[in-house]
């Protein structure tokens, strides 16, 4: 089966990430529900922990969601020196879904969508909901720990580069562009790379080729703004899956 349940997701994950080796590039993209969980460590400043919504987590949420911690353990800790790999993010509160140190664009958001575009939130069960409201108010104290993430000395030779479809606190927005039904975010990337940058089509600087999204996302009166992670401030020089002139 190809459904994208929690335990093919995983499986398609470690597929990606074993056997690579220097020189490899790395794709996974991600167009779906996002949603929360509590944090139940005190690493995350607002009591919730970012999560994937496969096929089958309303069977057990707390089993079958892909968390934020997982991902990070895949895509920096599993990946080799060498191998260079983009991950994106089009769904809800993924503005620090890699929990990487470096980002880009990540502040408050402009007005609410207009009424035609739905978002990709996933509402939690009420029992879900309610530890996460104790897990906020248990995050006002001082942590026990602080939050993991990355810092440029943790992961100096990371070849990666995350693409998140909002902030943390926003929602990704699902609609009809040119008749598709499809996330806004991915419909801003492909579109963006296939226009191209000042070299020509799919030969984008990162860091101007969020600026690119940025721009059509907020010219199609979508509320929310896209981000980038990587794991030094230098990567976002760099071309996009090593595409230049």
């Amino acid at each position: 089966s190809f459904k994208p349940t929690a335990a093919n997701m995983r499986t398609g994950l470690e597929w990606l990430i074993d056997g690579a080796e220097a020189g490899d590039q790395l794709f996974f993209a991600y167009s779906g529900h996002g949603s929360h969980i509590p944090c139940s460590d005190g690493t995350e400043r607002d009591g919730q922990t970012e999560i994937l919504c496969p096929l089958d987590l309303q069977d057990d949420w707390y089993a079958n969601c892909i968390k934020d911690d997982y991902l990070y353990d895949i895509f920096v800790n599993k990946l080799p020196e060498g191998v260079r790999c983009v991950c994106v993010y089009d769904c809800c509160h993924s503005g620090t879904m890699s929990d990487l140190s470096c980002t880009r664009d990540f502040h408050p958001p402009w007005e609410d969508n207009p009424d035609d575009k739905k978002d990709r939130f996933f509402k939690p069960p009420e029992e879900i909901a309610a530890a996460i409201e104790e897990a906020k108010a248990g995050s006002q104290e001082p942590p026990q720990k602080q939050r993991r993430l990355s810092t440029p000395d943790d992961t100096p030779n990371k070849l990666i580069w995350t693409i998140s479809g909002c902030q943390d606190h926003q929602t990704s927005a699902d609609a009809t562009i040119h008749g598709q039904r499809q996330g806004a975010l991915t419909w801003a990337l492909l579109s963006s790379l296939k226009a191209g940058g000042r070299d020509g089509p799919w030969m984008y600087r990162y860091d101007r080729l969020l600026a690119d999204m940025r721009k059509k996302l907020q010219n199609g009166g979508f509320s929310q703004i896209p981000g980038m992670a990587s794991t030094t401030d230098e990567m976002f020089q760099k071309y996009y899956l090593a595409k230049h002139p």
